[in-house]
């Protein structure tokens, strides 16, 4: 199932990657889409940087037989993988999201895009995987509401962060 949200930030490309790469901005988020404060490790890397947050997520939206298999929480692992800047100052990243103790996942990217000197366009595009033949599918439509309120989540704390400074 395709996973698709895009959002403008009011700044720059390179402030709102800075934001990216800031520990800070990304336990902001990990505290705001978790209901354990969830876990981050940053590592800068020669041209870019490599992120992972883990968050507990509740499954309370999800229909009651794949809350049975799955449980009252979901552990999710997110990595974003972030390669070099291009000659305009966008940016993309590999994303990997794993369903921890599931079989689903979802890999993707994220781009940051000038949309003008003081604008950005982020864009998250994924395909979520349920990972089990016949009911998949299910697991597929229960967990998307999830990833999209967590997209949701991180617009809100980015536009808060960037606010601030």
């Amino acid at each position: 199932m395709k996973i698709e949200r895009s959002w403008t930030y009011p700044a720059s490309v390179t402030d709102v990657y800075a934001m990216i790469t800031d520990e800070a901005y990304q336990r902001r988020k990990a505290e705001a889409t978790s209901t354990d404060g969830g876990t981050v490790d940053l590592a800068q890397t020669s041209d870019g940087a490599v992120i992972t947050v883990s968050r507990v997520l509740p499954t309370d939206a999800f229909p009651e037989n794949i809350r049975a298999m799955v449980g009252k929480t979901i552990t999710v692992v997110e990595t974003q993988n972030w390669g070099p800047a291009a000659a305009d100052g966008a940016r993309t990243a590999d994303l990997a999201v794993d369903v921890k103790g599931t079989p689903a996942s979802m890999n993707g990217t994220v781009t940051l895009t000038p949309s003008s000197e003081h604008e950005t366009r982020l864009s998250v595009i994924g395909d979520l995987k349920g990972g089990i033949p016949i009911i998949g599918g299910r697991i597929e439509k229960a967990a998307a509401p999830s990833f999209v309120q967590a997209l949701v989540l991180e617009e809100e704390v980015g536009l808060a962060y960037l606010a601030e400074r």
